[in-house]
């Protein structure tokens, strides 16, 4: 295959001008398409009419937000600074963001001051509008860099659009539910973006300059593959590649597994991955659902397996723990038999810019300077169950008209060009897919269905036969992701409640859920890689561990009441000596579940606590009929909240008083608010405003605190 090594740009150690790109990712596609801007970046100031015109190249840096310390740095940039960002829960930012977040938003701050007005900069949210908070972070953070002093780039094009923030080209709201996806801004904002970048550096924007940084040639197979490779491949293995067509699948999966446990043991020294992360032990593993009851739910308990002399780590109500899964076998088969890849062949991967260090799962490898075999990448680090995005059809794309381009070359003589042909073009319209038909041809071929990447090779076995160790990286997404469980009791015990997802779209086979299904595949014994950690957004309970405890509100749905069973009973462990009956806490649980026989998890527990008298529970059975007799309407947590209007105002009126809520972002956070704004209006005899006035000042003093998940 063609080689893009000679095409790498070598850039000066020191330049006047920067251009830094900083992201803030939840799942990933902010730091994707944080990454194709960074490479394109390369790509673009290689061009000869653009060095031509700078005496020195500006430097490229790409970080996470998090990482970009200290954020007193944004005082000395000398250049472009571009953001991209997502929005996570309810309104909160990323994980990887948070830091930054809280020092940006920070009251010390000076508006106006805090930052020159020479540092000009961007911001890119990628958002769904069907959720509420559509957005959030990337327009509140955009408004708090004007605020602080810094300058938006302006807009050359944008002009017409109705909405204020995207009249100008500095703030892209990219949203998965327009007509286009998220192509409809980005066909616009990227170029924009490149052309005032050049303009703003004293480029002057020729014909083929402007062509080249438009969004067609950036979707162009021909410029993606020239943005390659990420990292070095460099292959380890000398035997030949064996075929393995006559490999039955057992012995192939046995070959695997046993390649699997042997890197390991030798490359990974039998540490855990990522390097974060520490060994926890299944104590048991026990469905908490009902046989009959169509959602399997387990309750996994834990152990830490840490070394005598580390820290195993402490873990507090509001926690969370940090699964690191891996493929199903299945996959893991499917692929070697889809790409005829050896599984023990190895290869050393190294770093080949500093802009993309190795990732974290990768870690072990750089610092015991070991190779790895592609059966642990296709365990531990492809994602070959997620429903990707359109920039893994692109690169397959990509890939496909350069091994067409080379077809004719002697290492291919044996594929079927036809095929190949057929694959391209398929590739191609979904790849270059802009027209509201193609975009929608796009949806029905992989967002709709949940295709998955395993599958989608699956359906291009000439190009996939194709696939070598030396592209894969550059291809197939990866890493696989973290998850993280609410710790669903309180420590020292390790419990984790989780719903294992698996159900059916269009396609023959179910969707299954990458992480859940791995921890629900665990047996007694089984050992999993994992970290505690909080989560942006996540819960603070620590005001309500104090003596004397306010008053607390706490509403669930499903899987979402493990925070607080964690909560209620670390309190009760804590704070019941000191306490008589007389002075135990006011709390008060509106939990919703379908059926008060199948999915009410720890009812048992709860039931204790009210008969103690150190909770109030009033469940909502959504799937039960309440009457009796003739159906009735389905009846959620907000339905409650509207029926005990005097119980909630009881504790919202205490002005140390907690609300907590946890539940599906795009629509339960916001029911759940209206209710509790009605029951103030109901039983405080106020208007809506001031009732909303109320509700938002608790929101402020973080004294109402929402966690949700979509």
């Amino acid at each position: 295959m063609f080689s893009q090594t000679e095409h790498s740009v070598s850039y000066p150690t020191e330049s006047n001008k920067s251009i830094t790109i900083l992201y803030g990712s939840q799942t990933g596609n902010a730091r994707a398409l944080a990454e194709l801007l960074t490479l394109q970046a390369y790509r673009i100031f290689d061009q000869e009419c653009v060095k031509s015109n700078l005496e020195c190249l500006p430097t490229i840096h790409l970080l996470s937000m998090n990482d970009y310390a200290p954020v007193s740095r944004l005082v000395k940039e000398k250049g472009v600074v571009i953001f991209v960002c997502s929005t996570t829960g309810h309104g909160v930012p990323p994980d990887n963001m948070l830091r930054f977040w809280k020092k940006i938003m920070s009251r010390a701050l000076i508006p106006g001051r805090s930052l020159p007005a020479d540092l000009r900069f961007a911001v890119l949210g990628l958002g769904d509008s069907s959720y509420p908070m559509f957005n959030f972070v990337a327009k509140k953070l955009y408004r708090r860099l004007i605020q602080l002093g810094a300058t938006p780039i302006l807009s050359q094009v944008n002009s017409s659009q109705e909405c204020e923030e995207n009249a100008n080209s500095a703030l892209g709201l990219a949203d998965e539910q327009s007509e286009l996806g998220i192509n409809g801004v980005l066909r616009s904002w990227i170029p924009n973006l490149w052309h005032n970048v050049l303009e703003l550096l004293g480029v002057p924007i020729s014909e083929r300059l402007s062509t080249f940084i438009s969004w067609c040639n950036m979707k162009d197979p021909n410029f993606v593959f020239s943005l390659w490779p990420k990292y070095d491949i460099t292959c380890c293995s000398l035997i030949p590649k064996p075929s393995l067509q006559s490999t039955s699948e057992q012995s192939l999966l046995d070959r695997i597994v046993k390649q699997v446990e042997s890197d390991n043991t030798h490359s990974f020294m039998s540490n855990p991955v990522p390097h974060k992360a520490q060994w926890f032990q299944v104590v048991c593993s026990n469905r908490v659902t009902s046989s009959d009851h169509f959602q399997d739910t387990r309750l996994l308990e834990l152990t830490c397996k840490s070394h005598v002399d580390s820290n195993p780590g402490e873990f507090r109500p509001g926690h969370v723990l940090y699964v690191q899964p891996t493929n199903r076998k299945e996959d893991i088969l499917y692929l070697f038999q889809i790409t005829g890849l050896d599984p023990s062949e190895r290869v050393k991967i190294t770093q080949r810019h500093s802009n993309f260090p190795l990732p974290s799962l990768l870690e072990e490898l750089k610092e015991n300077q070991c190779d790895v075999s592609i059966a642990w990448l296709a365990t531990y680090y492809f994602d070959l169950n997620a429903t990707p995005q359109q920039y893994f059809i692109i690169n397959y794309c990509a890939f496909a008209v350069n091994s067409l381009k080379h077809s004719e070359s002697s290492t291919m003589q044996h594929i079927d060009i036809d095929r190949l042909q057929l694959e391209v073009d398929r590739l191609t319209d979904l790849a270059l897919a802009e027209t509201s038909d193609a975009i929608d041809d796009l949806y029905d071929y992989i967002f709709r269905p949940r295709r998955r990447v395993v599958e989608i090779l699956a359906e291009f076995p000439v190009t996939s036969s194709l696939l070598s160790s030396q592209n894969i990286f550059d291809i197939l997404p990866g890493p696989i992701r973290a998850r993280p469980y609410s710790i669903a009791s309180p420590p020292p015990t390790i419990a984790l409640l989780v719903a294992v997802v698996n159900y059916r779209t269009r396609l023959s086979a179910p969707r299954i859920g990458t992480a859940s299904n791995y921890l629900a595949s665990l047996d007694t014994g089984d050992c999993l890689s994992g970290w505690f950690d909080t989560v942006s957004g996540g819960f603070n309970f620590d005001r309500l561990l104090t003596l004397p405890p306010p008053s607390c509100l706490l509403i669930a749905t499903g899987t979402g009441i493990a925070p607080f069973h964690s909560f209620l009973l670390y309190q009760r462990t804590s704070l019941l000596p000191y306490l008589d009956r007389a002075n135990y806490p006011t709390n008060v649980l509106f939990f919703g579940c379908r059926y008060s026989t199948k999915d009410y998890y720890f009812a048992s527990d709860f039931q204790m606590l009210e008969q103690e008298g150190w909770l109030t529970i009033i469940p909502a059975f959504s799937r039960e009929n309440v009457s009796g007799t003739a159906p009735s309407r389905r009846q959620y947590v907000q339905d409650q909240l509207a029926e005990y209007p005097e119980i909630v105002w009881s504790i919202l009126k205490s002005p140390q008083s907690h609300v907590f809520i946890v539940g599906n972002q795009k629509a339960m956070p916001n029911e759940v608010r209206k209710a509790l704004v009605c029951a103030v209006v109901s039983e405080n005899h106020m208007d809506t405003n001031s009732a909303e006035l109320l509700i938002s000042q608790m929101e402020t003093d973080n004294r109402i605190q929402i966690e949700s998940w979509t």
